[in-house]
């Protein structure tokens, strides 16, 4: 039986996908899927070449996040399914230790590593809680950074927790997330109408509401480079790549809110988005 898939989506980030790749550990009981956003840095010829071991999907078009990895999922074959970001390496036995974790505890439905930033700083989207309008105002204000001791402040980022020591969160990045197979089975794939951008959060919280934990297990250290997808010379510039994924961060959000707040009132809906239009600074989609 295959113990693990683990599923890289890559979108024109060919020298980190060679690099992380290269830091999976060979595993007779895994399954390593790449599944290609139609790049055009040349990323799938590489996997091709250098990478035989691995299955190659390479989309006609891009997907988006949780289009691609659905690709993915629907291959893999795994008891466990990971979503590994193309910018990340794994270190020593993370990806083991996040396993022997799932097999001792049958009432976790998806677990993180420690995901740091090269500086070895905590990347923070690994552990965060439901961004409900108080918790992303609270962020936006800057008041978790304010008081990032003060639950009450920091509840988008879980500040006030310890990041040595493992515990349940409500959120973690679906760029380093390891699901039971079992678990997308019961809640379904990831919500495609999210194309970039809180998708992780949409399926944390459909896997919280089916009754699972999610864990952050800091024992188990993946290296997260960030950002990377797009950025090539053939594809947009620096400026229009941020404004673009601005765009994104903040359509998202309306629509997550549209998802999952439909019992609030009429007066509060609008006051949410007009909150999240005057955060967005009126970013535009100008691909």
């Amino acid at each position: 039986m295959t113990t693990l898939s683990i599923i890289v989506l890559s979108y024109n980030t060919k020298d980190y996908l060679k690099q992380t790749l290269s830091s999976i550990k060979k595993n007779k009981n895994w399954q390593i899927i790449v599944v290609d956003n139609n790049s055009k840095d040349g990323s799938a010829k590489m996997v091709e070449k250098k990478f035989s071991h691995v299955k190659l999907i390479h989309n006609q078009k891009n997907l988006g996040f949780a289009g691609g990895n659905n690709v993915g999922i629907k291959t893999a074959k795994g008891k466990y399914i990971m979503l590994l970001n193309s910018d990340t390496q794994i270190v020593d036995n993370a990806l083991e230790d996040l396993i022997t974790y799932l097999n001792n505890h049958q009432d976790v439905g998806a677990i993180t590593p420690k995901f740091v930033l090269p500086n070895g700083s905590i990347d923070l989207a690994c552990h965060r809680g439901f961004p409900t309008p108080w918790n992303a105002l609270s962020y936006f204000l800057k008041l978790e950074q304010l008081f990032p001791n003060f639950n009450f402040f920091a509840g988008y980022h879980r500040t006030w927790e310890d990041f040595n020591t493992t515990h349940q969160v409500e959120v973690i990045s679906a760029g380093a997330m390891m699901v039971r197979k079992e678990v997308i089975d019961t809640i379904g794939l990831l919500d495609e109408r999210f194309f970039l951008y809180a998708e992780d959060i949409d399926w944390c919280k459909r896997i919280h509401d089916a009754g699972w934990k999610i864990i952050y297990h800091p024992k188990a250290t993946i290296i997260h480079h960030k950002s990377k997808s797009g950025k090539t010379k053939e594809d947009l510039s620096a400026h229009q790549t941020k404004s673009v994924s601005k765009y994104h961060f903040f359509n998202t959000m309306k629509q997550y809110y549209d998802k999952h707040f439909t019992h609030h009132p009429k007066w509060l809906k609008k006051f949410v988005k007009f909150g999240i239009e005057f955060f967005s600074g009126g970013a535009k989609n100008k691909r």
